[in-house]
């Protein structure tokens, strides 16, 4: 009897074992589980939020352009309209010592007749 008791006792033991054993696969199993979705919820996320960045990004960068290729074109008019100025201006200046060579040479030329 004594004999069937140890037995018995070691075929419980086997068979909790075993339980336990599957309890903690199961259990890692679970915890497995709940990780991997929060892990991919968490990169989701994050993969939401650097795609939003990259877009904002993106958008920063057009608007740059843009605004660059408006000074740039600013300052091509800004430049062809000084060149223009100054172009007038030398032309200007150049018409005036003309007139101013003419007027000398009237006054010298007529103080040379009234000299004379």
């Amino acid at each position: 009897m004594e004999t069937l008791k140890e037995a018995h006792q070691a075929e419980m033991s086997q068979v909790q074992a075993a339980l336990d054993e599957a309890e903690i696969k199961r259990v890692k199993e679970e915890a497995e589980t709940s990780i991997r979705a929060e892990y991919e919820a968490q990169i989701n996320d994050t993969k939401a939020q650097h795609e939003a960045l990259v877009q904002s990004l993106n958008e920063q960068q057009e608007r740059i352009k843009e605004e660059m290729q408006k000074l740039q074109d600013a300052h091509k008019e800004e430049k062809a309209r000084l060149e223009k100025e100054y172009e007038a201006l030398i032309q200007e200046a150049k018409e005036q010592e003309k007139v101013t060579k003419k007027a000398f040479s009237f006054f010298f030329f007529s103080f040379l007749m009234a000299s004379l």
